[in-house]
């Protein structure tokens, strides 16, 4: 038996924020908590040109 959880997390991009990604700006992501860390330093492109589809 194989127990599954999904999980999702809401990460809040303002104006500047999507307007600098569409300037080609690297996305970087995280989480902070006392029991999970886990750093993304650069979303690799593909991915942020995906997250901009999502953003219009």
């Amino acid at each position: 038996k194989k127990t599954s959880a999904v999980h999702f997390l809401r990460f809040e991009l303002d104006k500047e924020m999507v307007a600098s990604l569409k300037s080609g700006a690297n996305l970087s992501a995280g989480i902070t908590h006392d029991e999970y860390h886990q750093v993304v330093d650069v979303v690799p492109d593909n991915v942020r040109k995906l997250l901009l589809e999502d953003l219009d």
